[in-house]
C-alpha cells in the first residue's frame, strides 16, 4: 500500500450526509449563506480531485458566472429555482449538475440545504445546468466483474442524464433487485441517492451502515465495501473517477 494510500484509510469510507447536516446545518457555522459558492460545510476528504458537502442557503438570489468544477447538486431541505439557457426549480429530493463554465442565475425563497459533490475538470466546452430526472427509461448495467456477487448476478439497468466530456464525472438513475456483493475497492467516489428500498453497506472494519428511502450516503475513492441488499434498489448517483 502507497503511502497516499495509508494516508486516505485515515478517513471513512462510508459518509452519510444527512448525518453531516445535523451536525453542521443551523448552528451559525457560516458568515454568510447567501453566496451558492462560498456557503459551504466541506466534509474532510483525503487531498485529491473530488470535494463534498453541504451548501446552506438563506431566503436570497444571486448568479454565478462560471462554475470552475462539475457539481452534482440535491435538495436536502426547501427548494432551489436555477435560471440560466435552462430553467427549472429543484424540490426536497430532487437533483441537478452544474457543469464546468456553466452560468445561471438562482433564487430560494426560504432556507435551503443542499448535498453536493464535485470535481475539478480539464474540460473546456461550455454545457448547460441539467435537471436529473429518474424516471427516465433505462438499459441494462454491464454486468459485475465474476467473483464479486453472493449467489445470482443482479438485474441492473440505469440511464446516464450527464456525462462530463472526460467521461470522468457521470450522474445517473440506476435500479436492481436485491443481491449481495463481496467487498469491492471503489476506484472512484459515489454519490447515492435512495429512492426506493434499503441497504447494507459493511466497510473494512465490518460496520454494517445500513440506509433506506431518502437517505444520501457516499462512498470514498479507495474504500473497501461490500453490498448487501434484499430488496429492489433504485438510487439516483453521482460519480467521480478523476
Amino acid at each position: 500500500m502507497s503511502s497516499r494510500e495509508q494516508d486516505a484509510e485515515a478517513y471513512p469510507c462510508i459518509i452519510d450526509l444527512r448525518a453531516f447536516a445535523a451536525q453542521v446545518c443551523g448552528r451559525g457555522m457560516l458568515r454568510d449563506r447567501t453566496d451558492f459558492l462560498g456557503a459551504r460545510h466541506f466534509v474532510d476528504l483525503p487531498k485529491g480531485c473530488t470535494s463534498l458537502g453541504l451548501i446552506e442557503l438563506d431566503a436570497a438570489a444571486g448568479c454565478v458566472d462560471r462554475m470552475l468544477f462539475d457539481e452534482f447538486i440535491l435538495i436536502l431541505q426547501g427548494e432551489v429555482r436555477i435560471d440560466g439557457a435552462a430553467q427549472f426549480i429543484l424540490h426536497e429530493g430532487e437533483s441537478a449538475v452544474l457543469p464546468k463554465n456553466s452560468s445561471f442565475a438562482w433564487k430560494t425563497n426560504e432556507p435551503a440545504v443542499l448535498a453536493f459533490i464535485r470535481q475539478e475538470s480539464s474540460t473546456l466546452s461550455r454545457r448547460h445546468p441539467v435537471k436529473i430526472d429518474p424516471t427516465r427509461p433505462r438499459e441494462a448495467s454491464p454486468p459485475l466483474a465474476d467473483g464479486l456477487v453472493i449467489g445470482e448476478m443482479p438485474e441492473a439497468f440505469r440511464h446516464f442524464d450527464f456525462l462530463s466530456d472526460d467521461e470522468l464525472f457521470a450522474a445517473a438513475g440506476w435500479n436492481s433487485n436485491g443481491y449481495a456483493r463481496r467487498p469491492f475497492k471503489y476506484e472512484f467516489f459515489e454519490l447515492m441517492h435512495l429512492l426506493q428500498g434499503s441497504v447494507a453497506l459493511t466497510d473494512r472494519e465490518g460496520t454494517e451502515h445500513v440506509f433506506h428511502k431518502g437517505d444520501v450516503v457516499v462512498v470514498r475513492k479507495g474504500g473497501e465495501v461490500a453490498w448487501h441488499s434484499t430488496v429492489p434498489v433504485t438510487k439516483v448517483a453521482a460519480v467521480c473517477r478523476a
